[in-house]
């Protein structure tokens, strides 16, 4: 027979991969701020390792854009970037892809890493917005997507929320296209302004 100390938490493996991930996320944040290499991403940097990767260039792409931009890589320095290397018509489609592989493996990575925890110190003013996103998600996340375009913190509460997925990954593919559809149409415009910032 197994006897517990009273008020002992039961062994949860889960809870412990968890904090492994989150322990492995901090110590690569740390390891790439302090060798510097997202202080060594620009425009120009991006766009040669695209260019490098010859074929592969929109896997490429679609890759760092999918794992750097959840953690504050800007949206639109991978837009712009798809916008310089190919004609409209693939840059449309890759840029597309790799914001969408942006936006899920952000939303899954924080669904998963905090949203129980997350969920039970909201308090009860925001419990009700909650529902109400759970209840009409998709025209909220559309609205959002509309006004914060990838922001980091909006990608994370909606994450965090009871949003359905489904709403979610339409609401961004709705809400996220007419700015992604500016950026890559006008590339080569936004990167002459962005030359003095990157």
């Amino acid at each position: 027979m197994e006897t517990t100390t009273p008020g002992a938490r039961p062994f949860d493996p889960i809870r412990w991969v968890r904090l492994g991930v989150m322990v492995a996320l901090a110590a690569a944040g740390l390891w790439a701020w302090q060798t510097g290499l997202l202080s060594g991403l620009s425009l120009a940097s991006i766009r040669t390792r695209v260019a490098g990767a010859g074929p592969w260039g929109p896997l490429a792409y679609i890759s760092l854009f999918s794992v750097l931009q959840p953690f504050g890589v800007s949206a639109h320095l991978f837009l712009v970037v798809a916008g310089l290397c190919w004609p409209p018509q693939w840059a449309l489609p890759i840029g597309y892809a790799g914001m969408m592989g942006a936006a899920v493996s952000a939303f899954g990575l924080a669904r998963w890493m905090g949203r129980d925890a997350i969920q039970a110190r909201l308090p009860p003013a925001v419990k009700r917005w909650d529902s109400r996103l759970e209840a009409g998600g998709l025209r909220t996340v559309v609205l959002i997507r509309l006004v914060c375009f990838t922001a980091f913190p909006v990608q994370m509460m909606l994450a965090v929320s009871k949003v359905r997925f489904r709403d979610y990954v339409i609401g961004t593919a709705i809400g996220n296209l007419p700015v992604l559809v500016l950026i890559v149409v006008f590339a080569d415009r936004i990167a002459d302004w962005m030359g003095a910032w990157t």
